[in-house]
């Protein structure tokens, strides 16, 4: 209970890693509209795209994982896009598409090969929108298959986003999930640098809590705007979750490929 207090209390108190670069823009009248690009990390922008935009999200993370209680290691590939397209001002749908193959390292079991699969769609509401707060909700419905398995993930979650000045901004989302007969919670913590108009970094906890699904993770990287309408980034993430230990690297582009009306 303490953990979910502490958890709220954070979350009316940070914002969104995305409101750092689109602030500065802003502020500094760069040309076009702010990104709003939910990458990198894992904390959801308080903002759409605005009406008319068409975004596209892609990441390639590369993992190493460790289970320790068996002495077990395995590596992971995982490619995924995120689609966006703003239908107003303040309301976008969105739909995201990944895949992931890992490989078992061990002779315990024949059937080292485990690759799964996830499509869903979403819809984001920005509530609130200034030069130094947003607020936000998305929901998100998605389908997933593992090895043999189907099955239905129901999300929703509150995005809230301040600057604090020019250049740092504060980030949080937090949700609640249903899958399959289990509930459970997610949060994220973001603190970033907008060192320039267009570079900048970040560091950022996040994990799930309650369903037997606790587990913590910590990342950081970079993010390069190399126009107004694309964005470079990198990162690498640290997992902590009971016996598995989780080290991952990631690259992604964020590609505007309409701007708002």
């Amino acid at each position: 209970m303490k953990n979910v207090v502490f958890l709220l209390v954070l979350f009316f108190s940070f914002s969104a890693f995305g409101q750092t670069l689109d602030s500065l823009q802003q502020l500094n009248k760069k040309q076009g509209a702010p990104l709003n690009s939910d990458r990198p990390g894992a904390t959801y922008s308080a903002n759409t795209v605005g009406k008319g935009a068409f975004m596209a999200q892609f990441g390639l993370d590369i993992g190493g994982h460790r289970l320790y209680k068996w002495d077990v290691s395995s590596s992971s590939v995982k490619a995924g896009v995120d689609l966006r397209y703003g239908i107003g001002e303040n309301l976008e749908i969105g739909s995201f598409i990944s895949g992931t193959s890992n490989n078992i390292n061990t002779n315990l079991i024949e059937d080292t090969q485990r690759n799964n699969s996830s499509y869903s769609l979403n819809l984001r509401y920005t509530v609130l929108s200034n030069d130094v707060n947003s607020l936000g909700f998305l929901g998100d419905v998605a389908y997933g298959h593992d090895r043999q398995n189907n099955y239905m993930t129901y999300s929703a979650k509150a995005l809230y986003a301040i600057s604090l000045n020019n250049v740092i901004g504060l980030s949080s989302n937090l949700g609640y999930n249903y899958s399959e007969g289990t509930s459970w919670a997610n949060y994220t913590l973001n603190l970033g640098f907008g060192l320039y108009d267009d570079f900048g970094f970040y560091v950022e906890s996040f994990g799930n809590f309650g369903g037997g699904t606790d587990d913590l993770y910590i990342d950081g990287g970079i993010w390069y705007l190399i126009g107004p309408n694309v964005q470079l980034d990198m990162l690498f993430t640290k997992g902590f979750n009971n016996n598995v230990q989780d080290l991952i690297g990631a690259v992604g582009v964020t590609w505007r490929l309409i701007e708002p009306k």
